[in-house]
This record gives C-alpha cells, sequence and structure tokens, in this order.
C-alpha cells in the first residue's frame, strides 16, 4: 500500500449545528471550554520530537 493511499481518509461532512460541544462551565454565559487534553499537548510534542531523533539510530541498529 502506498504512503499516500495509507494517509488518504473518508469523512462525512456533519453541519455544526449537529454537534454538541461538551465542557465544563467555569463562568456564567461561557460558550465555548478547554479541552480536558490541553495541558497534556505539550508532552504530546515533546514525545514526537524525541522519536524523530531516535528512530533513525534505532533503524541503524536493527
Amino acid at each position: 500500500m502506498s504512503a499516500a493511499r495509507r494517509f488518504q481518509m473518508e469523512y462525512d461532512r456533519i453541519p455544526a449545528t449537529s454537534v454538541l460541544h461538551w465542557f465544563r462551565c467555569d463562568r456564567p454565559g461561557q460558550a465555548r471550554g478547554v479541552p480536558d487534553i490541553l495541558p497534556a499537548l505539550p508532552r504530546y510534542a515533546e514525545v514526537g520530537r524525541v522519536k524523530r531523533v531516535i528512530t533513525p539510530y534505532r533503524e541503524a541498529v536493527l
């Protein structure tokens, strides 16, 4: 399977009026919230950078 085919995705467009945005309300009148995963996002980026550095060395050893 080619790389282009592997990353090709099919999706269905869903109108915004049909989507429920679930969040913890911190103040009156709040329309949007902060995702619970937000504090962890910098760590995921760090893991990605480490993987990019380590992968060539790992492949050379194997």
